[in-house]
């Protein structure tokens, strides 16, 4: 079975972010472990938690690859497990302790389960799988003679002594993770440009509905965390249609994507005539960010085939315009 890779700049990448998760989740908890929220606070923080992260997931990894697993699942669930130990090991913990008081402690320990398997899946799809087997001269010596009529020929599949190779259509798969993924990312872009560019609207007053956690104070952290659920809750059903459009015009490319994401907003907005384009515009460059981020970590798939048919008489397997579909064989009384 070939498994998924070892990718230290992947790992590491996945394990910032997670540093960063755990940062904004432990705010709460700083002062009483530091007195004060300073830089260097922040810094350890964030260095603490990502050291952590990445010993533990780094173990869980090596622990799917021996028990001979690739499937993304793992990889989410352990990233998920090793997100909330690293997140409660630290100051973290004053957080969850505040909110088991208040009585939201399944919230407090939901945040960083979901944000943890989203880490999983961007280790599992940006790291890859492992090249041993991929014999590329084996491949373009088989390929060559399947082209000149050899066997084989139609099915698309060519086996190699290490690996398979498909050569048939493909479409783009369908993932709720990539798109609850792309809705997030799109919804911080959201965020950001209204906030930090537009300016005039202060982040408390624009997500304040989604910011139910203690220790989400400063604006970064709710341009990032409410942005975030924002986007979950408002683009995640737009991403996909836009997504399942894309499979209706038989088209992979990220531009083709990039141009769907663009034209959703604005024909969800003529559905309200021309006021409602007024309404949607701001949705234009999430929606893009949203679906380029869908496709890049969807993936693709082959096309199914046709559905099995279940014959009941041989006779029936003609062609659409044949004879016998138009012509019914006549009878006579003696049976001639």
């Amino acid at each position: 079975m070939v498994l998924v890779r070892t990718d230290f700049h992947r790992l590491f990448i996945v394990s910032i972010m997670a540093g960063v998760f755990c940062l904004v989740m432990a705010r709460q908890g700083l002062p009483q472990l530091y007195g004060n929220a300073t830089l260097d606070a922040l810094v350890i923080v964030v260095s603490k938690s990502s050291l952590l992260f990445a010993l533990l997931f780094g173990m869980a990894h090596y622990g799917i690859r021996w028990a001979g697993i690739n499937r993304e699942a793992a990889y989410m669930v352990a990233s998920a497990v090793c997100l909330l130990l690293a997140c409660f090991a630290g100051p973290g913990a004053e957080l969850y302790h505040a909110a088991k008081q208040a009585g939201y402690a399944s919230v407090t320990l939901l945040a960083p389960a979901i944000a943890g398997a989203v880490f999983g899946y961007i280790y599992w799809k940006g790291a890859g799988y492992d090249l041993e087997g991929d014999d590329v001269d084996e491949l373009a010596e088989k390929a060559n003679q399947f082209g000149n009529g050899g066997e084989n020929a139609e099915n698309a599949l060519i086996r190699t002594s290490g690996s398979e190779y498909f050569d048939g259509p493909v479409q783009v798969r369908n993932s709720v993770i990539a798109a609850v993924l792309g809705a997030m990312i799109g919804g911080i872009i959201f965020a950001a440009t209204f906030v930090f560019f537009v300016g005039g609207i202060r982040p408390q007053g624009l997500f304040s509905v989604f910011l139910t956690l203690p220790g989400m104070k400063n604006a970064v952290s709710q341009v990032f965390v409410g942005g975030a659920m924002f986007g979950l809750v408002v683009l995640t059903v737009p991403i996909y249609v836009g997504h399942l459009l894309a499979r209706m015009r038989d088209t992979t490319g990220l531009a083709d994507y990039a141009i769907i994401g663009a034209i959703v907003p604005i024909g969800l907005g003529l559905l309200l005539y021309i006021v409602g384009v007024l309404m949607t515009w701001p949705f234009i460059l999430p929606m893009v960010s949203g679906m380029l981020v869908y496709r890049k970590y969807a993936g693709l798939e082959p096309k199914d085939v046709r559905e099995d048919i279940i014959v009941r008489e041989r006779r029936a397997l003609v062609g659409a315009n044949h004879a016998r579909r138009r012509m019914g064989r006549v009878i006579g009384p003696a049976g001639n």
